[in-house]
């Protein structure tokens, strides 16, 4: 009797989960309900999850705005060599700022291991506090040993940099990488907006390029580095205050422009956790060769050259990359084309090949079976 009774409720349970439909076929009876509720609390969350974002690449866009923002510094070179200070010309450009690039290089790699460790927000505090640290010098300091500690906590500053370039890429999804790069360039810039108008404007418009960087990236970092290398030029003949302020604000924008791109394109190829390993690694070394240059052409102990023949020197180099990148550039395009050629004439010799056989291809689309049923094969 149990036997027959919970045949029976099994019996029911199979109806009540069945229906039939106009064939008489029976179907299952899949209530819709559940699926739209998770699709709405799906939807919700992803709302959710996108407004957090946004507002917190608005907040951290804020702080590069606030934390350029600086009106005093264009007049720190003149403050030293002011009376109140009483440096001299070959103090400051041989003793006192070559420290920055030695300090950088120096803090460069326990600064962006530790932004990985302690997940970016302890580093932009140890930003801000050296920021403070620089201008309680400048404004207190009065022996040399003072401002090279100055230019010590300003390399502490610029190292700390990574945190903020790779923290907001730990923020967003993928798909918007390159336009909150953009964003995140332009509020430093705006930052300094006395002296980087255009390359705020720049900055922000490369969030929006959309060429294929694989093949044109070359290319266009050569032509913008050779126009670069003509503003060196004209900087280290001039004698004008005002044409070297037009030429230097062109310099940044040309600068200023390639920096989101190169960002985008180096991130769009990492994981979320490797973003600041990378950066901090590829800031440092070129971090290396910036110190090598500075003890070369500025320091005291190097060659020790006056402003004018420092900018020669950097005409050459700038000269020297734009070689190396049209070089690049050329041997990358000519690749690509004659690979692409390659391919349009082997689908063409296919497709010839294809319209002169007709028979042997249909012939090969079946055999006959030994009962004269055709099989596909």
């Amino acid at each position: 009797m149990v036997e027959v009774i919970t045949l029976n409720e099994r019996t029911e349970d199979v109806k009540e989960d069945t229906r039939t439909d106009g064939n008489g076929h029976m179907v299952e009876n899949v209530a819709p309900e559940p699926v739209i509720d998770k699709t709405k609390e799906d939807l919700e969350t992803q709302t959710q999850k996108t407004r957090t974002w946004k507002w917190s690449v608005v907040y951290l866009c804020f702080y590069g705005f606030m934390v350029q923002l600086k009106p005093g510094e264009p007049f720190i070179t003149p403050n030293l060599l002011s009376a109140e200070k009483n440096f001299t010309r070959n103090q400051v450009t041989n003793e006192i700022n070559p420290v920055l690039s030695y300090s950088y290089m120096a803090v460069l790699v326990p600064v962006f291991l530790l932004t990985d460790y302690l997940r970016y927000k302890p580093v932009l505090i140890l930003q801000s506090l050296s920021h403070v640290s620089i201008w309680l010098l400048l404004l207190l300091g009065t022996s040399l040993l003072e401002m090279q500690f100055m230019e010590f906590f300003y390399g502490i500053t610029m190292a700390a940099r990574v945190a903020y370039s790779s923290y907001i890429f730990s923020l967003v999804p993928a798909a918007v990488y390159q336009r909150v790069a953009s964003y995140s360039r332009s509020s430093v810039l705006m930052g300094v907006f006395t002296s980087s108008v255009l390359g705020a404007i720049t900055s922000f418009a490369a969030g929006y390029v959309k060429i294929r960087w694989n093949l044109w990236s070359e290319l266009v970092i050569g032509l913008i580095t050779g126009a670069q290398a003509i503003l060196l030029l004209v900087m280290g003949v001039t004698n004008d205050i005002w044409i070297c302020y037009v030429v230097y604000a062109l310099f940044k924008g040309f600068y200023q422009f390639l920096v989101p791109i190169a960002i985008f394109q180096i991130a769009s190829s990492l994981t979320k956790e490797l973003c600041a390993l990378v950066f901090g690694v590829n800031t440092f070394l070129a971090t290396i060769l910036k110190t090598i240059v500075t003890l070369i052409v500025a320091d005291k102990r190097g060659l020790a050259l006056d402003v004018h023949s420092q900018f020669f020197v950097y005409f050459f180099y700038f000269t020297l990359l734009t070689v190396i990148y049209l070089s690049c550039s050329a041997f990358i395009i000519t690749c690509h084309y004659r690979n692409q050629r390659a391919v349009e004439e082997t689908t063409e010799e296919v497709a010839i090949a294809t319209e002169l056989s007709p028979m042997t291809t249909a012939a090969s689309e079946g055999t006959t079976a030994h009962n004269g049923t055709t099989i596909k094969t």
